[in-house]
């Protein structure tokens, strides 16, 4: 019985060893000696493309199929400058015994993220995020072919409409589509140091908070005056780190109506002081009637500080 198992289990070693060894002759036997793939100086290719689409990379191609899906999955996954001589060293497996020869020489691979930054932009504005419903997949450039982009509205954050075009050696349009990006800006905002609980902190320290750039689409809904954070109070407990924004916080009353508060005059460099009583109450910034002690003329001030009020002549 030993003996006939030890048989079987002989014949299975040889079976699987012959397999082994058709199947690497079958390989051989079906890919050609040398094939010829030609495709693009420049290939800019969005994330995520499919095999399908990036088909699109090659303008002619001799080689087996097989050879082709490798050459593809180089595209994908690749980025900068690469010679295409060393294709076969590097990216074949050794059983393939055909010679692949790539032309151009060296093709340049990048993403539509690295494309859309060579837009001329204000200081301070970033373009991100290429949206994935774009209608553009891969873009390919022979020698001698540029790229033309521009953005229309690109002065304020948002989403964008960009428009790629390729320009051909005479200087004619082959080529034009439309991708939507993000625009956003870099704003410094305020960001709590440590949790601030709502119910035991109705009043608001600088040291407890830092300032911190960010890069946005929305700058506008965030609290930025951190000079000024003592003049609020918080709508609801704020987290370490959290940027603050405009909602989390509400003004404190700074002044009261019909009391005395310090008025300081100022003009043309010049500075007075002196004691007004406030015909109305306000928040930091607010312009509100003044009465001075003695007389019944009203004058106007703005709010700059817990019951003081600057007057300009």
């Amino acid at each position: 019985m030993i003996f006939k198992n030890f048989r079987i289990y002989f014949l299975l070693i040889i079976y699987q060893m012959l397999n082994l060894g058709l199947s690497q002759a079958s390989l051989n036997i079906k890919s050609p000696k040398s094939c010829l793939i030609i495709s693009y100086e420049n290939i800019y290719i969005s994330r995520g493309s499919s095999e399908i689409q990036l088909e699109k990379s090659i303008k002619n191609t001799t080689c087996p199929k097989i050879i082709n899906s490798m050459f593809l999955n180089l595209i994908k996954n690749a980025q900068g400058s690469f010679s295409t001589k060393n294709f076969k060293r590097i990216y074949l497996p050794k059983e393939i015994a055909t010679k692949v020869i790539i032309k151009p020489d060296q093709i340049n691979i990048s993403n539509f993220g690295n494309l859309i930054t060579k837009i001329e932009l204000p200081e301070n504005f970033f373009l991100k995020k290429v949206n994935k419903n774009n209608e553009l997949s891969i873009l390919t450039l022979n020698e001698g072919e540029e790229i033309s982009l521009s953005c229309k509205d690109c002065n304020s954050t948002g989403k964008k409409e960009i428009i790629i075009k390729v320009i051909n050696s005479e200087k004619n349009i082959k080529d034009s589509k439309r991708i939507h990006a993000n625009l956003l800006t870099r704003s410094q905002i305020v960001v709590p140091k440590k949790n601030i609980d709502y119910f035991n902190n109705k009043k608001l320290f600088k040291d407890d908070f830092s300032k911190k750039w960010i890069k946005t689409i929305n700058p506008g809904k965030y609290f930025k005056s951190f000079n000024k954070i003592i003049f609020f109070k918080p709508t609801k407990t704020l987290k370490k780190g959290v940027p603050l924004l405009k909602r989390d916080l509400v003004p404190l009353k700074l002044v009261r109506s019909f009391t005395p508060v310090k008025i300081i005059l100022s003009s043309k460099g010049i500075k007075l002081s002196g004691i007004a009583i406030a015909k109305k109450g306000g928040h930091y910034g607010e312009l509100i009637p003044l009465r001075k002690k003695k007389g019944k003329r009203i004058i106007f001030g703005k709010i700059i500080d817990f019951n003081k009020v600057k007057i300009e002549i």
